[in-house]
């Protein structure tokens, strides 16, 4: 007799190419043929402005033989709608247990999941209301915040299981979203080196001539959305005050912020670096930039856990990157990366100047990032949590 797996619904906003849709293929990756079968819902209409392009994955997830359910539900229909749509949805797929990502599909998969009685697990991947977050915003004390935090505490209480990807967005549950800390694992942001290793498809020669830089180019690579809490305009500030006039920063990641998008571009316009200033949007090309590249830099405001920087830092960069908790997560200042004062471009433009002119320096940082990170953030490390925590939920 032929027995049904236990089907597992990943429930996120979309697939876009932000990190938590990241940590999420990864994970199928490696999940997908093991004990449980799995489908992907997006609950947000493909045309959402959140984390754009929404398909950015979608064809990668096909590829392993995973149903995308798409709801192409809208956020002015309500949650209560949203709900009682994923409900059936549920129902009808037959689905064992939700795994629920984001904000939204976090709020909508839980209620979802009562509703269609069946357990859920639900993934905290950033730091929502802490107060470098809400001052990105364009209203940091509105009341939208107040009633998002509220709503987001009391529904994750209702979830079976819950899941922080680092210790830093486990402590900031319990302060701001007032979640026990007893009820909370920590499962670390995976990264699958070997995948990363194997996808290196263009060599540096071949990225400098693509994009017409000369040969004797230092490369300053960026992985990160174009957005405000990623501080590129530090970085292009940094970038103007090096004495070498051969570097260029190169940034991979959306630019759907046309406000920053613009700020950033004109800062260059005005330090006159425009011309070494390259946004080259989202890229499958990610680990042949980090291969290529001679600085990995990172002088976020904030993270969850950073994928991006998991994945340069295993990829044996030279890291430079800001001193927030969740990068001291992954690197050690003067060891595996250089940490310099978060905010500062002063700080962040010596501490690229110091790494652009000592290769032996960056062999070394590299060299112990690659060897700390592999070892920490092994994708073998999430599965086996995952599917242990799968079957304690459904009683397996």
């Amino acid at each position: 007799m032929l027995t049904m797996k236990p089907r597992v619904a990943h429930v996120i906003d979309g697939l876009g190419s932000g990190g938590a849709e990241a940590l999420l293929v990864t994970n199928l990756r490696h999940l997908q043929g093991g004990v449980f079968e799995h489908v992907v819902v997006l609950v947000l209409d493909e045309n959402s402005p959140i984390y754009t392009p929404a398909h950015f994955w979608a064809s990668e997830v096909r590829a392993l033989g995973i149903e995308i359910i798409e709801l192409r539900t809208r956020r002015h229909v309500g949650l209560s709608a949203a709900a009682v749509t994923l409900a059936w949805a549920l129902r009808r797929n037959r689905i064992s247990l939700v795994h629920t990502h984001l904000l939204w599909a976090g709020l909508v998969g839980r209620a979802a999941a009562m509703l269609a009685r069946v357990p859920s697990v639900s993934s905290i991947h950033t730091l929502s209301y802490e107060a470098e977050v809400l001052s990105t915003y364009r209203s940091p004390t509105s009341l939208k915040h107040d009633v998002a935090r509220a709503l987001e505490g009391l529904s994750l209480r209702q979830a079976t299981a819950l899941i922080a990807v680092g210790q830093t967005v486990l402590e900031s549950a319990v302060a701001r979203l007032w979640v026990p800390a007893e009820r909370i694992r920590v499962i670390f942001n995976p990264v699958d080196f070997a995948a990363l290793d194997a996808s290196v498809r263009l060599t540096r020669d071949e990225l400098l001539k693509q994009h017409q830089l000369a040969s004797s180019s230092q490369l300053i690579v960026n992985v990160a959305r174009v957005t405000a809490g990623k501080n590129q305009v530090g970085l292009v500030e940094a970038l103007a005050r090096l004495q070498t006039k051969s570097a260029h920063l190169v940034v991979l990641g959306g630019t759907n912020e046309s406000e920053y998008v613009a700020q950033v571009k004109a800062t260059a316009e005005r330090l006159a670096v425009a011309s070494q200033v390259h946004l080259l949007g989202p890229t499958k090309e990610v680990a042949s930039w980090l291969a290529a590249s001679d600085v990995f830099a990172f002088p976020t405001q904030y993270e969850g856990l950073p994928v991006a920087l998991i994945e340069a830092a295993g990829n044996g960069c030279c890291c430079v990157v800001s001193g927030i908790p969740a990068n001291r997560e992954v690197v050690e200042d003067g060891i595996s990366a250089l940490v310099v004062d978060q905010g500062d471009p002063t700080s962040l433009a010596s501490a690229l100047e110091t790494a652009l002119g000592d290769a032996s320096l960056r062999q070394t940082l590299g060299q112990n990032a690659k060897a700390r990170t592999r070892a920490r953030f092994s994708v073998s490390h999430s599965v086996e949590a995952l599917t242990s925590l799968y079957c304690e939920v459904l009683h397996m």
